[in-house]
C-alpha cells in the first residue's frame, strides 16, 4: 500500500520527529508520534520510515495499544521537545514565549522527569499557588500569561494523544496576588536617572548610552525603538512615527508592522530628544554611511555596523550588566529592567500633571485608559515634589551638536531615502523639554 511519508522535524535534542494520524474502521482518528534513536537525518529518516510501516501493518487494537503505552511514558521534557518542534497555529513569537514559559515553570517545579499524564488539577493549583506565595508569580498579567501557555502546552499533549484531559482547564482555588502595582510599576526618580546616566557614560558606547536615554525620553517599547527606521524620522516637523516592533521567533528575529496594541502613533520631539536623534544620525552618517540592513533593506536609527537593527534580548543584557556596576557603586539605586525606563516615563510625567493621562495614555500606545490609569493609581499617595513645567529638566543634558549645518544636511540625506509619510494624529510631549 503506497503513502506519504509524513515530513520529520529534528528535536532540540538533535533527535529526529514525525506523526502520523489515520482514521481506524470506526471512524476514530488517532495519531502517533515517532522519534529516532539517531541525530544523523538519513539514518533518521530510514529508521522512522521503518517504525511507521509496522505501527501502519498492525490491526487497530494494537495500534490504540501503542498509543496508550506512549501516553503512560511520555515525560514532560520530551512532551516540550515535541511542542517547540512541531506545535502550529500561533505567532512565531508567541509560541516562543510560550516555550519560554512552559521551560521556566516546568524546571523550578522539577518535573522534567514527571510523566505528563499524572498531573492532576490539584497538584497544578498547588504548584501556581506555591509560586505566588513564594513571589515568583508577581502579577496577574504574569499569572494569566501563565495559564496561557500551559493551556497551549497541554491542548498540544491531548492532540498527539499524551494526554485525556487538561489539567488547567477550570482551575480555581487560585491565591489573591497582593499588592500588583507596586510590585509591577518601579521607576526612577530624577535623582537616580542623573546618577545611573552619568555612571552609563563611562560604562557604555555612545551609542548604547543614546538608545538608552532615548528609551526615557519617548516611553517607547524596546521592541518600537529597535525597529526604528531614519524613514520614520521627520527633522522638519521634528515627529517620530512609530509604526513597527522588532520581534523574535523561532527562526530569529522579523520586523512586525504594527505596534504590540496595534496602534500606530506619531510623536512630536522634545528639544532634548531631538538633540540625542540628531548625534545618533551624525553617528551612524560617519562611521557607516546610513547602511541599509540586508535582511530588512531598511536604515535603522540604533544599528550594528554591518546596518541590522540591534537585538532586544542583547540591549536588555547589555542594560542589565551595566546596571550591576551602577549599583555596586551605588547601592540604594535599584537595578530595574530596560522596560522600567517606559514606567518611570508615564509615572513622572503624571506626578507633574495628572490632568495629562489622556496625552500620556496615547504616547505610549496603550490599547486602554485603564492601563494608563495604574500609574494615577500608583502616584496617588506620592509624596514627591512635583517636577516643575518640564519633567525631564533636571535630567542631565549631554553635549549639544554644534551648528544647524550638520542638522541640514543630515535632514537631506534622509529625506532623500524616505518615503512620504502618513499623516496621522500628532502626539505632543507637552512635559518635556
Amino acid at each position: 500500500m503506497a503513502y506519504k511519508m509524513p515530513t520529520i522535524k529534528q528535536l532540540p535534542s538533535g533527535k529526529w520527529n514525525m506523526s502520523k494520524q489515520v482514521t481506524l474502521h470506526n471512524g476514530e482518528k488517532i495519531r502517533k508520534s515517532f522519534t529516532s534513536s539517531t541525530t544523523n537525518k538519513t539514518e533518521a529518516r530510514k529508521e522512522l520510515n521503518n517504525q511507521l510501516i509496522k505501527w501502519l501493518t498492525i490491526n487497530d487494537n494494537d495500534k490504540k495499544e501503542t498509543i496508550r503505552k506512549d501516553h503512560e511514558r511520555i515525560k514532560y521534557k520530551d512532551m516540550l521537545e515535541l511542542y517547540e518542534a512541531n506545535k502550529k497555529g500561533v505567532e512565531p513569537s508567541t509560541k516562543l514565549g510560550y516555550i519560554v514559559k512552559i521551560r521556566a515553570f516546568i524546571t523550578r517545579n522539577k518535573l522534567t522527569d514527571k510523566r505528563i499524564a499524572t498531573t492532576t488539577t490539584k497538584e497544578l493549583r498547588n504548584l501556581i499557588n506555591n509560586e505566588i506565595d513564594n513571589g515568583v508569580i508577581k502579577s496577574k498579567n504574569n499569572l494569566n500569561a501563565y495559564k496561557v501557555a500551559l493551556k497551549s502546552f497541554y491542548d498540544y499533549a491531548i492532540m498527539q494523544n499524551k494526554l485525556d484531559n487538561n489539567p488547567i482547564r477550570n482551575l480555581d482555588g487560585i491565591n489573591k496576588i497582593k499588592n500588583i502595582k507596586n510590585q509591577e510599576l518601579n521607576y526612577y526618580t530624577i535623582e537616580e536617572l542623573n546618577i545611573i546616566f552619568d555612571e552609563l557614560k563611562n560604562l557604555l558606547q555612545p551609542q548604547f548610552y543614546r538608545f538608552y536615554k532615548t528609551l526615557l525620553l519617548t516611553g517607547l517599547r524596546i521592541s518600537e525603538l529597535c525597529a526604528l527606521t531614519v524613514d520614520n524620522i521627520d527633522l522638519d516637523k521634528r515627529t517620530i512615527r512609530i509604526e513597527s516592533t522588532l520581534s523574535q521567533g523561532a527562526d530569529g528575529y522579523y520586523m512586525k508592522k504594527g505596534t504590540k496594541t496595534g496602534k500606530n502613533r506619531t510623536l512630536l520631539m522634545d528639544d532634548l530628544t531631538y538633540t540625542i536623534i540628531m548625534e545618533q544620525l551624525e553617528s551612524i552618517k560617519i562611521s557607516q554611511g546610513y547602511t541599509r540592513s540586508i535582511t530588512f533593506r531598511k536604515i535603522f536609527l540604533y544599528q550594528q555596523k554591518t546596518g541590522e537593527p540591534h537585538k532586544g534580548d542583547n540591549l536588555t543584557t547589555k542594560w542589565t550588566t551595566a546596571m550591576k556596576k551602577v549599583k555596586s557603586k551605588h547601592p540604594d539605586i535599584e537595578s530595574l529592567t530596560t522596560h522600567k525606563l517606559r514606567h518611570t516615563y508615564a509615572t513622572l510625567n503624571l506626578i507633574d500633571n495628572p490632568q495629562n493621562l489622556m496625552n500620556i495614555s496615547k504616547i505610549l500606545g496603550h490599547e486602554s485608559l485603564s492601563t494608563t490609569m495604574i500609574y494615577i493609581n500608583q502616584i496617588k499617595d506620592n509624596n514627591q515634589t512635583l517636577i516643575g513645567n518640564s519633567v525631564f529638566m533636571g535630567l542631565n543634558n549631554q553635549q549639544q551638536i554644534d551648528g544647524a549645518n550638520k542638522s541640514d544636511e543630515i535632514s537631506n540625506k534622509i529625506d532623500n531615502q524616505k518615503n512620504t509619510t502618513k499623516q496621522d494624529n500628532i502626539v505632543k510631549f507637552q512635559k518635556l523639554g
